[in-house]
Order: structure tokens, then sequence, then C-alpha cells
């Protein structure tokens, strides 16, 4: 004769307690092998399979509806596993990013310089030069206007409209603004890191457009 088990008593087997279980029956992920006519739910053999797989999927960070769909046959578990392996190794990565940046800061403040704006990007990336972050951090590189920036942005965009020629005066105005405001030392590692940081955060190009740097970098190709 089959046995079943009153809630409480599968409940403290399986290590879960009445109430997850009530809730598993009412999103219909683990029901109880049956019910009496007062609805008090019973649970057998199998329920104890099938609580063991929800556990254990439930502890690889697996949602209970993602659970619902392997223990349905709706998702083959060898192709969600696939998926999941793969979700946590991105997350893995994105982990040891945030690691490195905050190690980068970490040795930054333990040498007692000022932590500016800046300095936070070049140290949350660390693809820099230590030499490089020493100049950063005495000021050799210059501060930024960003007032001056968008005046700049807006006669870039107005050149870049009418496909002004490198020699046009107003094309020629933005070129020379772009070249003093790089004229420092490590100017190349210095923009080779800009081109880097804004391809992967185009939010953060302060109004600054793909093709208006694309044509103003090669009119000053031409200039040259």
């Amino acid at each position: 004769m089959e046995k079943f088990l009153k809630i409480k008593d599968f409940s403290q087997l399986i290590g879960v307690s009445v109430r997850t279980l009530q809730y598993y029956d009412e999103i219909d992920l683990l029901p109880p092998a049956k019910k009496n006519a007062q609805g008090h739910r019973f649970y057998n053999d199998r329920s104890f399979s099938l609580a063991f797989m929800i556990v254990s999927l439930k502890r690889m960070g697996i949602s209970l509806e993602e659970i619902k769909q392997i223990l349905g046959n709706k998702q083959p578990l060898g192709s969600f596993i696939l998926e999941e392996k793969q979700r946590v190794e991105l997350e893995i990565g994105s982990l040891q990013n945030r690691l490195i940046q905050l190690t980068h800061l970490e040795e930054y403040l333990k040498t007692g310089r000022e932590v500016t704006p800046e300095m936070l990007v070049l140290l949350g990336e660390g693809e820099l030069s230590k030499e490089l972050l020493a100049k950063v951090s005495e000021k050799i590189v210059p501060s930024f206007d960003l007032e001056e920036f968008q005046i700049f942005l807006q006669e870039l965009a107005l050149c870049y409209e009418q496909q002004l020629p490198y020699n046009h005066p107003s094309v020629k105005k933005c070129l020379n603004y772009w070249c003093q405001m790089n004229e420092y030392p490590y100017v190349v590692e210095m923009t080779t890191f800009a081109e880097k940081y804004y391809a992967k955060y185009p939010e953060q190009t302060y109004g600054m457009k793909k093709e208006w740097y694309a044509y103003l970098k090669e009119n000053l190709k031409q200039d040259n």
C-alpha cells in the first residue's frame, strides 16, 4: 500500500517550511499527491523526488518559474544549464572586473593623493600605465571645461552636417580646439584609452557622437 505523509511531516523531511509547500502547490510547482475532503495535503515518494529536484535547482540560483519549465519538460535541462552557465560566467567576469577596479582604487588611496572624477574613471578601467596615472594625479593633464566643450560640439555638428572640408575656417577652429585640448604628454595613450572607454560607455561621451568623432579624425589626418 502506498504511504503518504502529512504536509508537516513532509516539510520536516525535506527541510522546507509548510508555508513554502503551500505556495509551491498554489503555483502548481509541487502539488501534493492527494488532498482529503478537508483540503489537507498529503505527499508520497514521487513528491519527495520532485521536492529534491526543486531544492537542488533552487540552490543553483535557478528561479521557480524556470524550475517549473524544466519539470514540465517545456525546456530541456541540458540546454537550460548551458544557458545558465553562460549567464553565470558573464556575472563572474563582471564581478572580477569590479574587484580589479576596487583594488586599483584601494592602492591609489593608500598613496594619499586626491581622488578626482577623472581619476575614478582611469582607476576604474585599469588600462593605463602607472606613469600616466601619476601624471594625471599631478595635474599635468589639463582640466576639462564642459562649457567650452559644448560650444565646440555645436560648431563640430554644423561642420559635419555641411560636410565642410578640413581647410574651411569653421573646421580649422574645431581642429585647433581639439589639438590644444590634446597638447600634453602621453596624448596617444590617453586618446587610445578614451576611444576604448567611450566605445564601452557611449552614454558618457559628453555629447560627442560617433560620426562627429570620425569626421573630426579624418579632417585631422588631412590637416596633417
